[in-house]
């Protein structure tokens, strides 16, 4: 009796077992399957058929010189109580260099100039690892892209309220290219003189330097691998001339058709 006991004991004993170990293995298998779903995010902005990207907070960190009005920025309901960019800011930022960057590329066309380093006999690299910059105000380019900061608490409420609701794209490009002269000038409206501002500070090029109120572009490179991971000195340097004779067209031609003052940092690396 014990014995057909113990058996039949052992026997729901077992299929018990079998059923824990089944439940801890789902129960792991949909716990890692949580764990590895993304964080939410908002949708993209998809806006003159482009994909806007915005940089997070933590990024905005990265942006020099820090000449953001903050007290401004405070009182248009941009920004809280600390000296931080916010989400809301630069969303609308975001939105407001690609309204500026549409309407700069339909006056001089920038594709045009990436079209000539394509078919200019040499082999022009992109960035691997592209600055913020890059990344975020180079609108599908390769290697031109704009390094101005776009103080956008500048703006007058009827311009900022336009900005914010972002729904009327020809508005947009319209109140970019009315507005953008004083955005991106780095001493405060109101302020005497002009100075030279210093914009990156580079091991090989030194102080990368432009007058306020400059539009400034970025023109970059990387130098090309050979073999045995080495590079062709002589051919860099005839790409490097070539890129320098570039970013000095692309100023001149630019600054006729904008009638502002341009400058194009052309860097290789």
């Amino acid at each position: 009796m014990e014995s057909e006991f113990a058996t039949h004991w052992s026997e729901v004993s077992s299929d018990i077992r079998m059923r824990f170990w089944r439940f801890l293995s789902f129960l792991f298998a949909f716990c890692f399957t949580v764990s590895c779903i993304p964080e939410t995010r908002d949708e993209p902005i998809i806006m003159w058929n482009k994909e806007i990207l915005v940089p997070t907070v933590e990024e905005s960190r990265q942006f020099t010189p820090r000449t953001f009005d903050f007290e401004l920025a405070r009182s248009q309901g941009l920004i809280g109580q600390h000296d931080t960019l916010t989400d809301t800011y630069l969303k609308a930022q975001a939105i407001y260099t690609a309204a500026f960057y549409v309407y700069l590329d339909k006056m001089v066309n920038i594709s045009q100039y990436e079209k000539i380093l394509d078919e200019s006999g040499f082999t022009f690299v992109p960035f691997q690892e592209p600055s913020i910059y890059q990344r975020y105000a180079s609108f599908g380019n390769r290697f031109i892209f704009l390094r101005n900061h776009f103080h956008i608490e500048r703006l007058n409420s009827d311009d900022l309220k336009i900005l914010l609701e972002a729904s009327d794209e020809d508005a947009l490009v319209e109140l970019a290219a009315r507005t953008y002269k004083d955005v991106i000038r780095m001493r405060r409206p109101g302020d005497t003189g002009t100075r030279s501002i210093i914009y990156d500070v580079g091991a090989l090029s030194g102080a990368l330097r432009a007058p306020d109120g400059a539009l400034l572009l970025y023109l970059v490179h990387e130098w090309e691998l050979i073999e045995n991971d080495e590079f062709d000195l002589p051919k860099e340097k005839e790409k490097a001339e070539f890129a320098g004779d570039l970013a000095i067209r692309m100023q001149e031609e630019m600054a006729e058709i904008l009638g502002v003052f341009v400058v194009v940092y052309s860097m290789a690396l």
